[in-house]
């Protein structure tokens, strides 16, 4: 297990039960935020992981040295990690604002900026209503709509908008149920609670992340008791949605996961379609 990723869980365990209800955020979000960062390190879920390569071809793709970068939630610093990776691969570098509703996301986004020597600022806002007096070149993000009610999609897609600057890029991957309704919430049973935590277990035991056992037992049992997301149905809503908000599609992909995905949802995984977009502000 690299030094990092055991950084990275431990600080998260460590900032969260804090900084999760600091800062007049309503919502406490520790059992999202405490654990995510193990649970990728550990490999029971995947998260941006799982589209890395799409990520990483689309953004060094067009990656220009002091280009300015918005990411657009953040469970922690994994999307930071890979828009770094695609702008170095082309000598370049970027300058990165990170913007989250939770102070944890935005602390573990600073202290890998630093780590990496990094141009990064944070914003603690909503998304929605999030206004810059500067314009991006790059907009990224990963499952955001797992989080934004279906009524809010349209306001999110307008600010992604006017957000983006002529000719910049909205880079985004969602995962898409086709077989679920539009903003249905899925969570999980008490059952798949137990097999989720289960799996936490069995890699602890492959993998060293800095925490005890007892620890990953308890941040796992917390986290799949807590989680709830909102489905995305289809990809064309999505399409859509964008192009009402004056995006042009440059690219759609959509991939079935693998049986043998690490999902953070409670479904099987062969069941989603990752879907993969690439859009242009006029």
């Amino acid at each position: 297990m690299p030094d990092l990723m055991q950084r990275s869980a431990m600080l998260a365990t460590r900032w969260a039960p804090t900084r999760c209800t600091s800062q007049g955020n309503k919502d406490d979000c520790s059992w999202y935020h405490g654990a995510w960062p193990m649970l990728r390190g550990l490999g029971v879920l995947q998260g941006v992981d799982g589209d890395a390569d799409f990520f990483h071809a689309s953004i060094a793709e067009f990656a220009c040295d002091g280009q300015r970068v918005l990411i657009t939630a953040a469970a922690d610093q994994a999307i930071l990690s890979l828009v770094l990776e695609a702008f170095r691969s082309r000598g370049a570098e970027p300058r990165v604002t990170v913007v989250d509703r939770c102070p944890t996301a935005l602390a573990l986004n600073r202290w890998y900026g630093r780590w990496q020597g990094a141009r990064v600022a944070t914003e603690h806002a909503d998304i929605t209503d999030y206004v810059s007096s500067v314009e991006f070149d790059v907009i990224t993000t990963h499952s955001i709509l797992s989080f934004i009610p279906e009524s809010l999609r349209p306001r999110l897609y307008a600010n992604w908008r006017r957000l983006l600057a002529s000719g910049g890029r909205l880079v985004i991957a969602q995962a898409v149920r086709p077989h679920a309704d539009e903003g249905a919430v899925r969570a999980f049973d008490a059952d798949e609670v137990d097999r989720f935590v289960a799996r936490a277990e069995a890699r602890a035991e492959l993998r060293d992340i800095g925490l005890t056992l007892d620890q990953i037992r308890s941040l796992a049992r917390r986290f799949a008791t807590h989680k709830t997301a909102l489905s995305v149905g289809s990809a064309d809503a999505i399409v859509s949605g964008l192009e009402h908000a004056g995006f042009e599609i440059v690219s759609l992909q959509q991939q079935r996961r693998a049986a043998d995905y690490a999902s953070a949802s409670p479904e099987r995984p062969d069941a989603i379609l990752n879907t993969r977009i690439v859009a242009r502000a006029p």
